[in-house]
């Protein structure tokens, strides 16, 4: 499977808000399609840019070749659990500023 096709939760790994995240993501992913990988590690390295690597303030999304950050990645992530948690997609209706403000 090409890089990109599954998606890749990556996380800031000494961060322990982030661990309890990926806790909650594994518990929940009825499919466990969702892959992780630590901000700090090679696989980030190598599919994330550099700036995005040292800004440890969010969740990081690669899926499909595109990035997706702060409550972009989260819905997304939603999205990808499927159902209950689908239906936190209801929030894409928000404009992503706002909805930012909120996430962090």
């Amino acid at each position: 499977m090409k890089p990109g096709a599954e998606p890749i939760v990556f996380f800031d790994g000494v961060c322990n808000l982030c661990n309890h995240a990926v806790d909650f993501i594994i518990r929940h992913d009825k499919r466990h399609s969702i892959r992780f990988a630590s901000l700090q590690g090679e696989t980030a390295a190598s599919l994330l840019p550099s700036a995005m690597r040292s800004s440890l303030s969010t969740l990081v999304l690669f899926h499909k070749e595109k990035i997706f950050t702060h409550s972009t990645a989260v819905l997304n992530i939603a999205r990808l659990m499927g159902w209950p948690w689908k239906i936190f997609c209801v929030f894409f209706f928000i404009p992503r500023f706002l909805r930012d403000v909120l996430y962090k």
